[in-house]
């Protein structure tokens, strides 16, 4: 199994502290719009967690990869998230916490 990087872990993991359930739900029926996810998936997803890793397994989301994510959450209006978690700098390095 590959080892992903603790620090998109953390971002991720900054992110779905920062999302409301109204939000979240949102999200997940962006996803649902797009004929990305399924109702029953939609049904059972009960945290951004677990949104984030069937992103993952589906190949919509990575270290490399996070321009579904960022879509998602500008949509919902979160563009403070994505500049604050997944903005890189002038010199290569992610946004710092």
């Amino acid at each position: 199994m590959e080892r992903i990087p603790s620090d998109f872990r953390i971002r991720l993991l900054n992110v779905k502290q920062e999302l409301t359930s109204d939000e979240f739900t949102d999200m997940k029926y962006l996803l649902k719009d797009k004929e990305l996810l399924q109702q029953k998936d939609v049904d059972s997803m009960e945290t951004p967690w677990e949104l984030f890793s069937w992103m993952e397994e589906q190949g919509y989301l990575s270290p490399q990869n996070m321009y579904v994510l960022k879509k998602l959450l500008d949509h919902i209006g979160r563009k403070d998230l994505i500049k604050k978690h997944m903005v890189v700098q002038p010199s290569g390095s992610l946004n710092s916490y």
